[in-house]
């Protein structure tokens, strides 16, 4: 390997590891959000005290079917790609090229999340400033860790040239 491919692989090496810390972050609050989402789905609201029946439907009907599926497939999803981040991380520590699946995928959940996010935050102006504030802290979290696996990404589609390059 050459000197420019080593220093592919080692900026690769800085950038995943960042990545893959800030990304096992992201997955902890998706897990606690999606235990949320669980228990919101298990408790009998019309029961409780200061929920009307109508209240009681409107919160299961936003927990519930394609919204909670999405939720815990993002959530799972986000689980399998931050181990891939770390076994990538030890493999280009030794010097191997890795390849790119796992930072395209980072890459489609943060661009969903980004554009739900926004939806939100346009959405959310009735909602309140701290739903906002909220709402624009994630973006600002999530636009990182895109911009972090775009130079990922940039660095392997650089290596793959290089091994073209040298094989020619």
């Amino acid at each position: 390997m050459n000197e420019k491919s080593e220093q592919l692989i080692q900026s690769t090496k800085k950038l995943t590891l960042p990545l893959a810390i800030i990304y096992t972050i992201s997955s902890l609050f998706l897990i606690i959000s999606s235990m949320g989402l669980m228990l919101i789905q298990s408790i009998d609201y019309s029961k409780v005290d200061g929920f009307t029946q109508t209240q009681a439907d409107l919160l299961k009907s936003t927990s519930s079917g394609l919204a909670a599926y999405t939720m815990y497939g993002i959530t799972l999803a986000s689980i399998v790609l931050t181990v891939f981040l770390y076994i990538y991380n030890v493999r280009l520590k030794k010097g191997i090229v890795v390849g790119k699946v796992p930072y395209l995928g980072v890459g489609a959940l943060q661009l969903y999340s980004i554009v739900k996010g926004i939806m939100m935050i346009i959405g959310g102006l009735r909602i309140g400033e701290i739903a906002i504030t909220s709402n624009i802290v994630s973006l600002g979290i999530n636009l990182a860790i895109l911009i972090l696996a775009i130079l990922a990404l940039k660095n392997l589609f650089k290596l793959d040239t290089e091994k073209s390059e040298i094989k020619a």
